[in-house]
């Protein structure tokens, strides 16, 4: 399944996690906001229950051994690759055999730059998986995010041209302007 990162967040029943999951494009905070959401990935069950590999350092064996490899601490093992992109491209053979058919119990997080639609990877994870665009927002999209963030996280109805004095006032950047709601 594909689905947009506003979609995923704003979702009152998100997919649930699937053997794979890649986040993908140049919107770093969406990233951190899909973990937050990821039942196992944060809080201080995450701690045991997951294994942070970053791209340049990770090899395809350590991380099949440890996608196979039964959680002594929780229901799932979950591995997540930061910064994939190398990972990905030098191990895409594995990635699709697994993709095709991941290990019960656990789940692979990718967390890549580019996805391009048109790989065998791509296809297998949206028909196997998930894959969550992080885009970055701007305009009206931006501005309908602000609304619904403070509407949702803050119980504050923000009409469209407060939001875009806090745009014109504190910039574009996710975090920042989630501060200043």
């Amino acid at each position: 399944m594909s689905i947009t990162a506003t979609e995923f967040l704003s979702s009152k029943n998100p997919p649930p996690p699937h053997g794979v999951i890649v986040m993908y494009g140049p919107e770093r905070f969406f990233r951190s906001e899909i973990l937050h959401h990821l039942p196992g990935v944060s809080g201080e069950e995450a701690e045991s229950a997951v294994t942070r590999l970053n791209g340049e350092h990770a090899e395809i064996r350590e991380v099949m051994s440890e996608l196979k490899t039964v959680s002594m601490f929780g229901d799932r093992r979950i591995v997540l690759i930061e910064d994939a992109d190398d990972f990905v491209t030098a191990n895409r053979p594995a990635l699709e055999k697994y993709a095709a058919s991941p290990a019960k119990g656990s789940l692979l997080i990718l967390d890549v730059k580019s996805f391009p639609k048109t790989t065998k990877l791509y296809k297998l994870v949206d028909q196997h998986g998930l894959a969550v665009e992080c885009a970055e927002l701007t305009g009206a999209n931006l501005l309908k995010w602000l609304q619904r963030v403070a509407k949702e996280q803050y119980g504050k109805d923000l009409d469209r041209e407060s939001a875009a004095l806090i745009v014109q006032l504190a910039g574009d950047g996710l975090g920042m302007l989630l501060q200043e709601v």
